[in-house]
């Protein structure tokens, strides 16, 4: 589906479809922000599109600073999936992330930067704490980082972030398009103070993102592997 005929949509559910109550801009902006809603309440496995990868970023004294590198506003989750050293002339070795919460698990001498677990490939810890990336050892100089970018915005007049024409398909799978309009049809009717029919849109939205979500787990269930 595209932006504008999600707009469509989004304006008939509104019942605003002459652009009197709502502005193009106001209506896209709320698709917008329902694309990002939708993106984070749903199993990976639809994300595919909105995966990233930035190659070989400089790790000063033991830490990467994500604003600085230009992804930190532009991550889905706010969260790193997978770094791998760049700068390791061996085979692929991995940092393996931890919650802050976890980083007294570094003060273990199991740990420690001369005895990570080379049977695993990992040769190092990281974690993130304000907008900093923290990696151990601070031998590393280079990382490959992996992560999920915000869905692309819908043009408007005025944005600060990278935009596609309203012409342009969604990125998100086709199975996500309604729940879009649903849940921006939500934050229409919140705005407007109609809570019915604002939890009624929302409601509509998870209902489709639990079956969705389910059905990826029935996959990985009936299947040979087990969810990582």
């Amino acid at each position: 589906m595209t932006g504008n005929q999600m707009l469509t949509l989004l304006s008939q559910k509104v019942e605003d479809e002459g652009n009197t109550l709502l502005t193009t801009d106001e209506k896209t902006l709320a698709i917008n922000h329902a694309q990002v809603k939708v993106a984070s309440l749903v199993d990976k496995s639809y994300l595919h599109p909105l995966e990233m990868l930035m190659s070989s970023v400089a790790v000063s004294s033991g830490s990467v600073n994500l604003n600085t590198v230009g992804i930190l506003d532009n991550m889905l989750h706010r969260k790193i999936e997978l770094i791998k050293i760049s700068n390791t002339a061996s085979e692929d070795a991995y940092i393996h992330m931890i919650d802050f919460e976890e980083i007294h698990k570094l003060q273990n001498k199991y740990y420690e930067d001369t005895n990570m677990d080379s049977t695993y490939n990992y040769a190092g810890h990281g974690y993130i704490w304000g907008n900093v990336l923290y990696i151990k050892p601070s031998s590393v100089s280079s990382v490959d980082i992996y992560y999920y970018k915000k869905p692309t915005d819908f043009e408007i007049t005025v944005s600060s972030r990278a935009t596609i024409s309203l012409a342009s398909e969604c990125e998100l799978d086709a199975i996500l398009h309604e729940p879009i309009i649903d849940m921006a049809a939500s934050e229409i009717f919140f705005r407007d103070n109609k809570d019915s029919r604002a939890r009624a849109s929302f409601e509509n939205a998870i209902a489709i993102i639990n079956v969705a979500n389910q059905r990826e787990l029935d996959v990985i269930e009936k299947g040979t592997g087990l969810k990582a």
